[in-house]
């Protein structure tokens, strides 16, 4: 039975699933998304996919092809699929570190797929690709073509916009070389130049009248204290304080 994995390459979806969906998939059938949800409806870790195609989702039950009690699923009892013509929308909500996709009925709430913020890229990918094809869209061509949605970080609750995929409000950026800072500060100083090299004058003066007792001190001791400790005679005319 030929399979066309469409705008998916058959190198991408995860090899351990292979042997398993293309038995699912009806002649012609293609692929357009998928994505690996790794919490089942009770928040334990456990393996699922969930694929996208030009006619149904299909998904696997929680498990996988790893498990050692989940086995079963390989066959066709293990598989649920619903046609898209009785879905009525995808969504997806991240809070808190979780996720769920959720698949939507006309009446109801058809099925959820529970996973961590690790799935988030590939949840998101996957409810882009369904509002594409349900807007009468042949499956994604480029990401220019995909909805815009918005996703919440799970570590801080910031909002991330696409194309955006990691939180720019809690991710560590790397600090900027100090030349680099300095110019930029340069950027807000030049409109007030003047007030900057008046304060600059004025601390230089500060400083300059701050050393003169020290030098006048250095004065007395040099010429006075010092040479009359020691006998000598003093001449009080060569002292500038005093020669006045």
């Amino acid at each position: 039975m030929a399979v066309n994995f469409g705008k998916i390459e058959s190198a991408v979806l995860p090899a351990n699933w292979h042997s398993l969906i293309e038995p699912q998939l009806a002649a012609g059938e293609t692929v357009y998304a998928f994505f690996e949800p790794d919490l089942d409806a009770d928040l334990n870790f456990a393996e699922g996919l969930v694929v996208l195609t030009d006619r149904r989702v299909l998904a696997a039950d929680s498990g996988g092809p790893n498990g050692d009690n989940r086995r079963e699923n390989a066959t066709s009892s293990g598989w649920r699929s619903w046609p898209l013509n009785q879905i009525s929308g995808v969504r997806t909500r991240d809070a808190v570190g979780l996720g769920v996709v959720e698949l939507l009925g006309e009446n109801s709430l058809e099925w959820a797929w529970q996973f961590t913020s690790a799935k988030s890229p590939a949840a998101l990918q996957f409810v882009q690709t369904y509002q594409t094809i349900s807007r009468g869209g042949s499956g994604p061509e480029s990401p220019a073509q995909l909805v815009a949605t918005a996703t919440v970080c799970p570590s801080c609750g910031a909002k991330i916009e696409p194309p955006q995929t990691v939180c720019e409000a809690c991710t560590p950026a790397a600090a900027p070389p100090p030349v680099r800072s300095l110019w930029r500060l340069g950027r807000f100083a030049r409109p007030r130049a003047r007030v900057v090299g008046l304060g600059f004058a004025l601390t230089v003066a500060s400083i300059s009248f701050g050393l003169v007792p020290p030098y006048l001190t250095i004065l007395l001791l040099r010429d006075v204290l010092i040479p009359r400790q020691n006998g000598l005679p003093v001449d009080i005319s060569t002292v500038p304080c005093t020669s006045a």
